[in-house]
């Protein structure tokens, strides 16, 4: 009883847009209608909320209704949260921040795994190589697993380039502290510099032969900044080490043990939904490897 009544009373102070969600997850019959809009005047004055703050800019610089199109566009995106991260968003609170980061390190891992175990089955000679390498570490991984790392260059490379044609995160954002010249055009500082990962990674000025799935590229230092699937600098994502260790392993025990077979050639269509992800995941086969000695 005294969890349903702290549910339903987390629900009614969610944010406008996230109380639909909560009612529903209650089993509720809440009609899915757009919630009315406060005035700006009625919102709660809190001296820590930076949207209020965004709003009180936006005021003064003539748009006062600004925040009702901010609303709109929350609206616009709900099906996307309760899509893909509607189940562990309820209102920000700090105690519940464990489990949004939970959510999003998982969407971090389960789709790039996918589209690696895809590729590979798509490209049966780089499949072999990385199982060759995975054998030849196996006892030492197996000694200790944090040795993955440095015992599977190649394997790591093969994730890089995943995450290469296929970023969880599309653009990556910065904000200049100083002037810069990009490209002969004067940048001032403050300016919000933004990285479009999907464009980089496709394009010829960057990557030789882009549409091409080459993981031996990424053992080249020369592009070791060119990876920036996690961000880069003190501000990268703070699960990035536990992800890749996370995957790295995954794939090592996989690739032992499993030949991963698809009978789909062409590319797998993409969607954006907060997060980049396949439109219906390929279908792969997993065959047992009989011995080393079979490979």
């Amino acid at each position: 009883m005294a969890v349903s009544v702290g549910m339903k009373a987390g629900a009614r102070l969610a944010r406008p847009w996230l109380r639909l969600l909560s009612t529903r997850t209650l089993g509720t019959r809440a009609a899915p209608t757009h919630k009315p809009v406060l005035p700006f005047e009625a919102i709660p004055q809190c001296p820590g909320n930076r949207w209020l703050r965004l709003l009180q800019i936006w005021r003064d610089q003539g748009h006062e209704n600004r925040h009702l199109d901010v609303h709109r566009l929350f609206q616009t995106l709900g099906p996307i949260f309760r899509g893909i991260l509607g189940w562990v968003v309820r209102g920000w609170a700090p105690r519940q921040s464990p489990a949004l980061s939970l959510g999003m390190r998982c969407a971090q891992v389960v789709f790039p795994l996918v589209m690696t175990l895809f590729e590979l089955a798509r490209n049966p000679a780089v499949q072999r190589a990385l199982r060759q390498e995975s054998l030849a570490a196996a006892a030492s991984i197996t000694e200790d697993p944090y040795k993955a790392i440095s015992e599977l260059p190649l394997l790591r490379a093969a994730i890089k380039e995943t995450l290469r044609l296929y970023p969880i995160g599309v653009t990556l954002e910065r904000v200049l502290h100083s002037d810069v010249v990009l490209q002969n055009y004067h940048v001032p500082a403050g300016t919000v510099v933004q990285f479009f990962l999907y464009s980089m990674g496709r394009s010829q000025a960057v990557f030789v032969r882009p549409e091409r799935y080459n993981p031996q590229r990424w053992l080249d230092s020369r592009l070791r900044f060119s990876h920036l699937a996690f961000g880069f600098g003190v501000r990268q994502c703070l699960g990035r080490r536990l992800a890749e260790l996370e995957m790295v392993l995954l794939l090592h025990h996989v690739l032992k043990s499993f030949q991963v077979e698809t009978l789909q050639q062409e590319d797998v269509t993409m969607t954006f939904c907060f997060l980049l992800k396949p439109v219906s995941p390929p279908l792969l086969t997993f065959r047992p490897v009989a011995s080393p000695s079979s490979l």
